[in-house]
């Protein structure tokens, strides 16, 4: 047989994923779901249908007979077809809500009770309540994220493979700074060490600035062009995958010079701060273990801007965790557990905000703690 032509699991890959959507469903007494993608939230349809949306497109997973996909727009439904790993994949017409209405009707599922996942538009889920007006509607989005919390070996197999296209994105980027290159060329530097292999940069942000006179503390998400200067440093967060796995790192770069005193000291924090946290990471764990850790940070008179530590893979997962004096709300309770993937990924900066840089990488939780799956130095780079 051909290989095919996009990544995709095993077939028993996606039947446990199916078995295991379907006994949540039985557990709540849920006769449907409704997934809802696009180009911002399309890990869950992805993680069902092995499709990546660019534009609006709804999964109907009935509890008993086989999903549907409806795709927006309808030259998108050739490039669907061939990827997805449902065999039922359609245009959704001129109204994919009126057409999964229609659908629901057909599975005589109009008076049913139907999970919704996603960030369902308030025009479109407006249409399906006037179309399907005796239908129960339940939201599942969170019961269902959790399912992607603990990666299956084909999942982590995946983060392996992701995570070393992203330490070549790295080398790549720190073999190519040079004085007079624009932070928007950056991107381009990684992509092009990428494409003979078929890996994709996936997340890149980044910011530069004179270590002699510091203007920014986080990577960007919108790369500038401001032109690179020697004495300047580089921060960043890179992930480069495939398949809808990506990998993460964070380290900064120097542009020919080595990094001033200032910047040495905020490494070093971040350095320690890093390591200890990802020591006490191991199954059973708590998110107050994580952020004990974390007070070394705001003891040597630095803050965060960032996050500290996010669950990764397939998507960003929880638990997504500050530290106690920049917490922007509740700290959720969050029990750490084998084979999650986590991101470890202090950001220390001043207080001020003037200057600051990013440490971390991808790392998978074993029974004894914490593996990195980035094989990258974790160092400060210095580019010449």
């Amino acid at each position: 047989m051909m290989p095919p032509l996009h990544p995709r699991f095993s077939e028993g890959e996606y039947t446990r994923r199916y078995q295991a959507v379907r006994q949540l469903l039985a557990g709540q007494q849920i006769d449907g779901l409704v997934v809802y993608g696009n180009r911002e939230q399309g890990a869950m349809l992805h993680y069902l249908a092995n499709f990546t949306p660019r534009w609006e497109s709804f999964l109907l997973f009935p509890a008993q007979g086989q999903p549907v996909l409806f795709v927006q727009l309808f030259n998108h439904l050739p490039d669907a077809r061939r990827i997805s790993v449902v065999a039922d994949t359609r245009w959704g017409g001129s109204d994919s809500a009126e057409q999964l209405a229609l659908e629901i009707r057909e599975r005589t599922l109009d008076a049913a009770r139907l999970g919704l996942s996603g960030a369902v538009p308030y025009q479109k889920y407006a249409a399906l309540r006037r179309a399907l007006p005796d239908v129960e509607w339940c939201d599942l989005t969170g019961d269902l994220t959790r399912l992607r919390w603990i990666k299956s070996p084909e999942e982590i197999q995946r983060m392996r493979d992701a995570a070393a296209l992203t330490d070549l994105a790295m080398k790549a980027l720190a073999e190519g700074i040079s004085p007079g290159m624009q932070e928007k060329d950056l991107p381009g530097v990684m992509q092009a060490a990428l494409r003979s292999i078929g890996g994709q940069l996936e997340l890149c942000y980044l910011a530069s600035t004179s270590m002699s006179d510091p203007s920014v503390c986080v990577p960007a998400q919108n790369p500038s062009c401001r032109v690179l200067q020697s004495g300047d440093v580089v921060i960043t967060e890179i992930g480069a995958g495939q398949g809808g796995y990506a990998g993460q790192i964070h380290r900064p770069l120097t542009v020919k010079a080595s990094p001033s005193k200032e910047y040495r000291q905020l490494f070093d924090v971040a350095a320690e701060a890093y390591h200890r946290i990802v020591e006490v990471i191991r199954p059973g764990a708590s998110e107050q273990d994580v952020l004990d850790a974390a007070e070394i940070i705001h003891e040597k008179g630095y803050t965060i801007y960032d996050d500290l530590v996010h669950g990764f893979g397939g998507g960003y997962l929880p638990p997504v965790l500050r530290t106690r004096q920049t917490v922007h709300g509740p700290v959720e309770p969050f029990e750490f557990q084998e084979n999650m993937c986590i991101v470890v990924q202090p950001n220390v900066i001043t207080r001020d905000e003037r200057m600051g840089l990013q440490l971390g990488q991808l790392h998978r939780v074993t029974r004894d703690g914490l593996e990195p799956l980035q094989s990258y130095p974790l160092e400060f780079i210095v580019t010449s």
